[in-house]
């Protein structure tokens, strides 16, 4: 039960590969799309999986685990660096797909979505 986040992934993923595949004739337009589904995979993986990593080792999370950390915000260490170097990639996806929006309009959507990960990162650790 654990699982089915990641076989959801797996799913929709194999499936998107699949559309990519058949519908895209242009072959630096198919590899730019895989590789957007590659980074995406993996990002969805880690979002919404129930593996932890912490700083050592990987291990999967027992479920009702998940912590909020409402006093102490932690500007440094590997996990805040690599929320941000994840993310990086996807809003520079945004605007290169949304060229005509402004840099706020982007920003309010990079808000939205890093709420939304947020959480539901919170409801899938604790259901």
């Amino acid at each position: 039960m654990r699982w089915e986040p990641f076989m959801f992934i797996l799913l929709v993923t194999t499936i998107s590969c699949l559309v990519i595949l058949i519908a895209t004739h242009n072959a630096k337009q198919r590899g730019r799309r895989l590789l957007g589904l590659a980074y995406l995979f993996g990002l969805s993986v880690i979002l919404f999986t129930p593996l932890s990593v912490d700083g050592h080792s990987l291990y999967v999370m027992p479920a009702g685990f998940g912590q909020v950390n409402l006093t102490r915000l932690y500007f440094h260490g590997v996990g805040f660096l690599e929320n941000i170097l994840l993310t990086i990639p996807l809003g520079w996806g945004l605007k290169r797909r949304f060229q005509r929006r402004s840099l706020i309009g982007i920003g309010m959507a990079g808000l939205v979505i890093s709420a939304g990960i947020e959480s539901l990162q919170y409801f899938m650790s604790q259901h």
